[in-house]
C-alpha cells in the first residue's frame, strides 16, 4: 500500500487556472470537495460558486 500526503495551500495561493484540485471550506457541510479556479472565482466540480479557505493538489491515486 502507498501512502500520499496532501499539502493544503491558502487560497490566497492560486492553482493553475481550470485544474480540478481538493477546495476545503470548514463551513460548509462537507469541507473537503473537488472544485477549481475560474480566472478569479473558486467553483465546485459541479460550476457552482466556492468560499474555500484552502485547496490541495488532487493526489495521484493507487498505483497498479
Amino acid at each position: 500500500m502507498r501512502t500520499e500526503g496532501i499539502t493544503w495551500h491558502p487560497v490566497a495561493e492560486r492553482p493553475d487556472s481550470d485544474t480540478t484540485v481538493l477546495l476545503f471550506d470548514p463551513a460548509a457541510s462537507e469541507p473537503v470537495w473537488p472544485g477549481y479556479l475560474d480566472s478569479d472565482r473558486w467553483r465546485t466540480a459541479e460550476g457552482m460558486l466556492a468560499a474555500p479557505t484552502f485547496w490541495a493538489e488532487m493526489p495521484g491515486g493507487p498505483k497498479e
